[in-house]
């Protein structure tokens, strides 16, 4: 730009500083950056003292779903996966050289299957979607694989691009856009979390999985997390400098020994024919050189510790089955709520993803996209996303020998019984293969039958299936640019019709309570996109502003193993799920809580959908205490008389009908000539009727005047209403510590409030249940309790009260004090004469 403002590009460097007396010592000479090859083909063999990485032999396998909602396709499109070749040599003819590559095409039917046969039909149908009417998706499930060289530093970021090339376009039999057509969108995945696991440092192929996970883990945190490349330089600290440096000096120190160990002839070692437990060679673990006559895993013997040898153990009940989990009706579910959406759930507690094709961003000019740090929803960036791929992929470690092409079987089959030693083949396959992968996906997902199957199959796709969508209620932060938005759904799915829930908005709210739930019928997969909308209402709807949306592909949820055995127990994960706007990208416009039931339409009227009731209202009561007043600002002479009032703002409070106003005043301290008082008043307001959208309380502080009425000194407000929501919620009293709130007069817009002093106050947030049980009437009045209020004596005595008024009572000594008595004596009598009395 202009400005140098806009980012085209990243570039990756590495740089390294070395004193100048050691720049000639050979082990700082530059390495090359091109890593070699470990078998020695090509120009040399990798040598870890010249070679800055290695190339290591994998091979590739890729399951193909199917393409969604792709844009700007003339007609049925191709898949190439590409991943980089990282020698130099490669980059120095055409592109073609330049690539491991495979293609893929979109066919009709499934590999070797029938024309006439519903279910060996791939499906292509269209769909709006991204901003745009008439988009196209495709079933492949094809599955191929191939031989790849990945260098083996996750620093080097080696990526697997996944492009969707539209059907090749000619004039006059020339192809515009080369073999290929134009490019419709990528999609760049990294390499270095799908590594094998015996990558890692430690990890022996020939030693069970379990025995070395926590060396996988900690090898995927430091040489895959830990060495990718930082988006931002960094100089590196001297604690890690120091780690550097430890390392190397280790690995020198056992490079030596070990080339020292091999000029010595170690003793070959012959365990004892009966060791100190007394047990014999037959009885003790296999091992290939000291104890060959040793027993495998699977003849494993369990010998009774000696202890118990000479004690009767008694028979214990047997393995029965338990009561089986069925849901009879709506009260037999149990939620767990994910805070946010179920795909991108973190906490494996409530919910474990596994949904192995989720939607892949189609894009141009983007570099890798991580799914699992990804925050963006690419349904709503509509000028950056041209549809999604699903698809799975693995590296196993080592080239297969066969030819590398599209393939029946996706591994050789792996027999957990058989042994080779004491380590299972299903574990050395595992070790062989990318860690983290469920082995559950890679039973099925690299072997085109199985594949095919699976999702295929009609023991796993019924012909209609039943979705339920529980909408509860959603929170709008964007809308209108004034008041309160008015909320209503629109949701729809896949190709059907938009259903309007409009005529049951939610006025004047910005946290909407639907509590509604919508049945639909639909094929799959053609109908699995359900795109859930909330709007603000206006008079004329050509008028009305989207707040957000959010997208659910149901298709992974109903293949999810994961959801379906969750759903079948009866445990319900309710998503909050983020609302965005395509107009306000980058911007959470709220969320939605809700979510999804799936069923076999045939079955679904023996299972009753779950009842979504709005809350009973919930009564709620607050007390405050005003105890005392602090350098209240003195606005008449040279005193002040204070009094404090508390006003509530809330449309949902039903206490006025009860004696309990909105406005409630404490007494009057009198002739405060520091702006100090006292007051231990309460403040009782019961009744606030939750839900609430709304909840403030303002204190005032006024001059009491008898004849020209109350001056305002100042005030202070405050939004109580999140504390009622945790009462509510948690059904636990709220107490706060006596606290002192600055209360300031308010004065023009371009000043600031002028400090008025400060209202000291402690507030009691508690159930109406609970305010039974803890009652306590208002001011001072009984019972007085909860806590008890003792009645001040400052400011409350006669000679206060007069002091309020213009004039000033002299001092008259002991005289003053029965000057009352006096006043109070002469009344009395003229009262009496005046009745005729005297």
């Amino acid at each position: 730009g202009s400005y140098g403002s806009k980012e085209v590009g990243d570039v990756l460097i590495a740089f390294e500083l070395i004193h100048y007396k050691s720049r000639n010592d050979p082990e700082m000479q530059c390495k090359p950056m091109w890593p070699a090859r470990e078998d020695g083909v090509g120009d040399e063999k990798y040598d870890d003292s010249r070679h800055f990485a290695k190339l290591r032999k994998a091979m590739l396998h890729f399951s193909l779903y199917g393409l969604r909602d792709i844009h700007g396709a003339s007609g049925a499109p191709e898949v190439i996966v590409q991943v980089k070749k990282f020698e130099e040599d490669a980059h120095k003819g055409s592109n073609e050289n330049k690539y491991f590559s495979m293609k893929f095409q979109v066919e009709d039917v499934v590999q070797n299957g029938q024309a006439d046969n519903k279910w060996d039909k791939l499906h292509k149908w269209k769909s709006d979607s991204l901003g745009k009417i008439g988009a196209w998706n495709y079933e492949m499930f094809q599955v191929q694989k191939t031989r790849v060289l990945i260098p083996d530093k996750a620093m080097l970021e080696p990526f697997m691009a996944i492009k969707v090339h539209d059907k090749p376009f000619e004039i006059l039999g020339r192809q515009l856009w080369g073999k290929e057509g134009a490019l419709i969108g990528e999609h760049r995945t990294g390499l270095p979390k799908a590594f094998p696991c015996c990558w890692y440092e430690g990890i022996d192929i020939n030693k069970p999985y379990k025995e070395q996970e926590h060396l996988l883990e900690k090898g995927y945190k430091h040489r895959v997390l830990g060495r990718q490349a930082r988006e931002h330089f960094v100089e590196e600290s001297k604690e890690e400098r120091d780690i550097e440096i430890k390392a190397r000096r280790e690995k020198l120190i056992k490079d030596m020994l070990s080339k020292v160990n091999s000029r010595i002839e170690r003793e070959e070692e012959v365990e004892e024919a009966v060791n100190s437990s007394a047990q014999p060679l037959q009885l003790r673990p296999y091992h290939e050189k000291t104890n060959p006559n040793g027993y495998l895993q699977r003849e494993k013997i369990s010998l009774r510790s000696t202890a118990q040898l000479n004690m009767l153990i008694a028979a214990s009940f047997g393995e029965r089955k338990g009561e089986k989990i069925t849901r009879k009706g709506a009260d037999d579910v149990s939620h767990t709520v994910v805070h946010g959406t179920l795909e991108d759930s973190k906490d494996k507690h409530v919910f474990q993803p596994d949904f192995w094709f989720r939607n892949r961003p189609l894009l141009l000019h983007h570099d890798i996209v991580d799914l699992d740090k990804e925050t963006k929803d690419w349904n709503f960036h509509h000028n950056d996303c041209y549809g999604f791929v699903k698809c799975a992929f693995k590296l196993v470690d080592g080239w297969d020998p066969e030819p590398v092409s599209s393939f029946e079987n996706g591994d050789e089959e792996q027999d957990d019984d058989i042994q080779d030693g004491p380590v299972k083949d299903s574990d050395r396959a595992r070790l062989c293969r990318s860690y983290g992968l469920d082995p559950k996906l890679d039973e099925y997902a690299f072997d085109v039958r199985e594949f095919q199957r699976r999702y295929k199959g009609k023991d796993h796709i019924p012909s209609r299936v039943r979705v339920r969508i529980y909408f509860v209620k959603g929170i709008c932060i964007f809308g209108k640019g004034y008041g309160f938005m008015d909320p209503y759904l629109q949701f729809r799915l896949g190709k059907k019709e938009t259903v309007s829930m409009r005529n049951m908005v939610q006025h004047s709210t910005a946290r909407p309570g639907f509590y509604r739930v919508e049945e639909r019928d639909i094929e799959m997969p053609m109908d699995a996109r359900l795109q859930v909308e909330m709007w603000d209402y206006q008079e004329i709807q050509m008028t009305e502003t989207l707040i957000g949306a959010t997208v659910l592909d149901l298709e992974d949820r109903w293949h999810s193993d994961n959801w379906r055995n969750a759903d079948a127990r009866g445990r319900i994960p309710i998503e909050n799920r983020p609302l965005f706007n395509p107009d306000k990208v980058g911007q959470n416009c709220g969320s939605l809580e809700m979510w999804v039931e799936m069923i076999d339409s045939v079955l679904a009227s023996d299972r009753k959908p779950v009842e979504l009731r709005p809350p009973v209202p919930f009564n709620i009561e607050v007390r405050l205490v005003i105890w005392t007043t602090k350098d209240i600002k003195i606005v008449d002479g040279d005193h002040v008389d204070v009094k404090v009032a508390v006003d509530l703002e809330c449309d949902e409070y039903d206490g006025a009908r009860n004696g309990f106003p909105r406005v409630q005043y404490t007494d009057v301290h009198n002739n405060s000539t520091d702006g100090n008082a006292t007051f231990n008043w309460r403040i009782v307001f019961p009744r606030i009727v939750m839900p609430t959208k709304s909840c403030t309380i303002e204190i005032k502080v006024f001059d009491n005047g008898f004849v020209a009425g109350d001056t305002f000194i100042g005030s202070v407000s405050l939004d109580i209403r999140k504390y009622l929501e945790k009462v509510a919620k948690d059904m636990n009293m709220i107490t706060t510590e006596v606290t002192d709130l600055p209360v300031r007069a308010g004065g023009h817009e371009d000043e600031e409030p002028e400090s008025s002093g400060s209202v000291q106050f402690s507030m009691y947030v508690l159930t109406e249940s609970e305010a039974r049980q803890k009652e306590a009437g208002k001011g001072r009045e009984e019972p007085n309790s909860n806590p008890q209020l003792v009645t001040p004596t400052e400011g409350r005595g006669w000679g206060d009260v007069f002091a309020s008024f213009a004039f000033s009572i002299p001092d008259f000594g002991l005289m003053k004090k029965l000057l009352p008595i006096i006043i109070f004596t002469l009344a009395c009598l003229v009262l009496l004469r005046w009745l005729g009395l005297l």
